[in-house]
């Protein structure tokens, strides 16, 4: 999601660092701490809220679920479900939930070019500078090279085309 660089191993965040690494709030910190969804590891001296590794691994499950919808009463129980596997569990469960939004919906529907424009806008704010037109290129990409293919293809039959599909009818309504 938005720039989410893990902590180092062994460093603490300030509620205002990590807010700013995942494009949250501050006060959106301190509600999901106050209703006890992500508890920050520890405190500094003067008290302030400091975040481990841990916790930024929690806090990018909480705000993957809060961009598919999910309310924080879910998203707490879906958490506090833990077993063995469960980063990949999440994963999954986080994929089917976005597959499950847009089967049946055509790749120039809104939510499709939303979630393509979604999908850009991290590569573009974690990566790399990335124009509508060169996200083009990409899509284009992931029917072109077997192996980009591939990886969609796991997921779910047609969806590398589906998925350029939306690219390509996203970068039209930017208008490049």
């Amino acid at each position: 999601m938005d720039g989410q660089q893990p902590a180092r191993t062994g460093e603490r965040l300030t509620a205002g660092q990590v807010a700013e690494r995942f494009g949250v709030t501050v006060r959106t910190l301190h509600h999901y701490d106050d209703v006890g969804l992500l508890r920050p590891s520890e405190r500094s001296a003067g008290g302030y809220r400091l975040y481990t590794e841990e916790d930024l691994l929690r806090l990018r499950h909480v705000v993957v679920y809060r961009r598919l919808g999910l309310p924080l009463e879910r998203i707490e129980e879906l958490l506090a479900a833990e077993e063995p596997g469960a980063v990949l569990a999440h994963l999954r469960r986080q994929r089917e939930s976005v597959l499950s939004r847009l089967a049946g919906l055509p790749a120039t529907s809104a939510e499709a070019m939303d979630a393509a424009e979604a999908a850009r806008r991290q590569i573009h704010d974690r990566f790399y500078d990335l124009s509508p037109e060169s996200h083009r290129a990409l899509g284009d990409m992931y029917v072109a090279d077997p192996r980009s293919t591939r990886t969609y293809e796991d997921l779910a039959p047609g969806l590398a085309q589906y998925v350029r599909d939306a690219i390509q009818a996203n970068a039209d309504r930017a208008g490049d």
